[in-house]
């Protein structure tokens, strides 16, 4: 079952990421798609916030099968933190080497980012507890969450 959700998490987390990443190639300029991704691109949040919408979608996803287990909460803040970390690393340090953006880069580190973010959420589930949470505890924690995740973008707009 871990596994399962490993391999389904990275695939649509990369693939809503990916997505996010060029949302207005697709869609025009409007109040959904600058909440989804803030047109104001002058903020470092932004950029590296870009995974953080399919990582706690995910989250939801994982909440029914995984909620019991006491770590859920601390895996899905580590896989937000790693990847904004990886995305941050990758994507600033390629900037101050090259002196310049690319979208290649960009997909290089959502990819990293969403691999290596997925994969030690997974890992923290299968150890033994680190927190005695309950399933009630977890999703109080997962909305409180998404609640910080909604102000922030709101705030940017």
């Amino acid at each position: 079952m871990y596994l399962f959700f490993l391999i389904f998490g990275i695939v649509f987390i990369l693939t809503a990421g990916i997505f996010i990443n060029y949302i207005y190639e697709f869609f025009p300029i409007n109040k959904i798609t600058n909440f989804i991704y803030s047109t104001n691109n002058n903020h470092l949040f932004n950029d590296i916030s870009i995974l953080n919408i399919p990582i706690v979608i995910w989250g939801l996803f994982e909440l029914p099968i995984f909620g019991k287990n006491p770590n859920f909460i601390f895996s899905l803040l580590t896989n937000l933190f790693i990847s904004c970390a990886i995305i941050y690393i990758i994507k600033y340090g390629s900037e101050i080497l090259f002196n310049k953006k690319d979208n290649f880069i960009n997909i290089i580190s959502l990819v990293v980012a969403s691999i290596i973010g997925t994969t030690v959420s997974i890992l923290i589930l299968r150890i033994t507890p680190i927190f005695n949470f309950n399933i009630y505890i977890s999703l109080i924690g997962y909305i409180l969450i998404v609640i910080a995740l909604i102000i922030n973008r709101l705030n940017n707009n």
